[in-house]
């Protein structure tokens, strides 16, 4: 009754558990789809924002701003929403320095990503460094941008990144490089008739011209852009610049000169009188003049360090990447040639087995014929012996049956005998039958 009672119990416990267990799914199962569909809906929102983050940048990041990324788990999905938002600001002239905004797509595409995802990455963060006035890491960025830039189709954005090395040099005050990458961006901008950028990179040569002290170079390039129409919105722009550049440059440097020779003098002068104060304030003023030209020279000089050491440094690492993949390659082909060769020597020796395995095959082929033959043989003999001896066991029958028939009826001994010899006389005239016998025992 005990036992009963337990057994009906447990069935009791074990109703209740798969109760449970089925009310827990019923209540997980409503949230583990609002979830994947709240994950799906940011997948979409994002799909969807690539297509107008380029002509509507605004809305996209109006959008982005509502996505829940909590919902995005894989690095995939982190690292498209960081690209798209970072695209977003850039494009809304929101000047981040903030690098944790791409930080997902900088660990994500550089392994995993296309060349596209790639170029993208490495520009906006080039735009975040240069942002945050780090230029040695934007330098970095940009140069890697261009890298993958060649290795697809980078539209507008083969314009923007040779832009973006512009502007870096030019904070460095390299006038030279600057005007190389700014020319390089016209190039790019006018293989996909973006004149508005055109025009933006005239303006930013112009400017560049300027400052080297190639006025006459930069007037003439101003009134070329006027005579050929340039946007009425950079018109006003141009003109400034053109009238700053026609003041009488000589002038001004031989003022600038005299200026300083002025000041020396007057600062001599001073100390000799006593006046120590104001002869100090004008040295530092003398210096601080002095200080922003050498400043620049040294700016240049650390930005074409930087630039000429990260291209060695980058050098370096493609002939050391290039070294890692041939040795790979003769790895693989060593490793090939070795297997081809074992594959040869496993081959040889399983066709020296095979081979000895037929010629044993054979062999038991013809042996057991042999023995087959053998055997017939013997069973031929067996049957000629019967055959023979069984002949004389009738031989001798027939002569007991005479013997019998004589005893019986008084036939003489001698003519028992005399049929007895009979019989003897006809077993050993058989000669061919005993050859025969022998030939066959002797096979």
């Amino acid at each position: 009754m005990t036992i009963v009672r337990f057994s009906t119990e447990c069935e009791y416990l074990c109703i209740i558990s798969e109760f449970m267990k089925r009310l827990l799914y019923i209540l997980l199962l409503p949230l583990i789809c609002l979830a994947s569909c709240r994950k799906s809906e940011a997948i979409r929102q994002m799909n969807d924002i690539e297509t107008y983050i380029q002509t509507r940048p605004d809305s996209a990041l109006a959008v982005l701003s509502q996505i829940d990324t909590s919902t995005l788990h894989h690095p995939k999905e982190r690292a498209k929403y960081a690209l798209l938002h970072s695209i977003a600001l850039d494009k809304n002239y929101i000047d981040t320095t903030d690098i944790g905004i791409i930080r997902p797509a900088i660990e994500y595409y550089p392994k995993h990503g296309t060349s596209w995802q790639k170029m993208l990455t490495y520009y906006y963060e080039g735009r975040i460094h240069f942002n945050a006035q780090r230029d040695a890491e934007a330098i970095i960025s940009q140069m890697h941008a261009l890298d993958n830039a060649m290795d697809t189709e980078p539209g507008r954005y083969l314009g923007l990144i040779y832009s973006a090395m512009a502007d870096l040099s030019i904070r460095s005050y390299c006038w030279e490089e600057a005007e190389d990458y700014l020319n390089n961006a016209q190039e790019a901008f006018l293989k996909v008739d973006d004149t508005i950028a055109y025009y933006l990179i005239s303006e930013k040569i112009l400017i560049n011209r300027s400052n080297q002290g190639r006025k006459e170079e930069a007037i003439e390039m101003a009134n070329s852009l006027m005579d050929n129409g340039v946007p009425s919105f950079l018109l006003a722009d141009i003109l400034i610049q053109k009238a700053g550049m026609m003041v009488d440059t000589t002038k001004m440097e031989s003022d600038e000169s005299a200026a300083f020779a002025a000041k020396s003098w007057l600062q001599e002068l001073l100390a000799d009188m006593g006046d120590y104060q104001n002869a100090y304030r004008i040295l530092r003023e003398t210096l601080g003049a002095q200080s922003e030209v050498i400043n620049q020279t040294i700016n240049q000089s650390l930005f074409r360090t930087q630039r000429d050491y990260l291209k060695v440094k980058e050098d370096k690492i493609i002939l050391r990447n290039k070294n890692q993949r041939l040795l790979i390659a003769f790895l693989v082909l060593s490793f090939i040639l070795v297997a081809f060769i074992l594959g040869m020597i496993v081959r040889h020796f399983r066709r020296k087995i095979y081979n000895k395995e037929l010629e044993m095959d054979r062999f038991s082929e013809s042996m057991k014929q042999i023995l087959d033959e053998k055997e017939a043989s013997i069973h031929g003999l067996q049957s000629r012996f019967k055959s023979i001896y069984s002949q004389r066991f009738r031989q001798l029958e027939e002569y007991y049956k005479d013997y019998e028939i004589a005893r019986r009826s008084g036939v003489s001994k001698d003519r028992l005998y005399d049929s007895l010899l009979a019989i003897i006389r006809d077993i050993e005239g058989d000669t061919d039958g005993q050859r025969h016998l022998d030939n066959l025992i002797d096979q």
